[in-house]
């Protein structure tokens, strides 16, 4: 039935024997035996309720209209919903495309001002280098005063 051989069935039955015991064995055993009655019996009937009303192919047949029709009302909504989520998503999209437009812009100024910057500081080294104070003299210079123009040097 299974594909279950008389070794799987022994072996099964075993296992049946020792989980649920020598005494309710039989009763379980029952029940199956009930169970599977029961699924064969439904499954005779289905077969024969398909077969009384048609073959399984003319039922298919019958419904096929509906089921059509079942799926064209179903793609309609679905592209009237994408109708509405476009129209939704436009001021989305509109704000999207200002802010990358403000992103421009800020690089922009961004640059402009680098560029101010590094010309500022290129304006203030030459500034610094055209005004540098000559070096700074010694003590022992700044006592001494230069030499008289005749080379005489006076003490005081």
């Amino acid at each position: 039935m299974f594909g279950i051989g008389m070794p799987e069935m022994l072996l099964i039955l075993v296992v049946a024997l020792i989980v649920v015991g020598p005494d309710r064995l039989p009763e379980l055993a029952r029940k199956l035996a009930g169970a599977l009655s029961e699924i064969k019996k439904t499954t005779a009937e289905l077969k024969q309720s398909l077969n009384a009303e048609g073959a399984p192919g003319q039922l298919i047949e019958e419904l096929k209209p509906d089921l059509e029709e079942a799926a064209r009302s179903f793609q309609h909504q679905l592209l009237a919903g994408e109708e509405e989520i476009k129209t939704a998503l436009d001021p989305v999209r509109e704000s999207a495309d200002t802010l990358t437009e403000l992103a421009v812009d800020l690089k922009k100024e961004e640059e402009a001002i680098r560029s101010g910057l590094k010309k500022e500081v290129h304006r203030q080294k030459e500034h610094l280098t055209a005004t540098e104070m000559p070096p700074r003299q010694s003590r022992n210079q700044n006592l001494h005063p230069p030499p008289a123009a005749g080379g005489e040097h006076r003490e005081r």
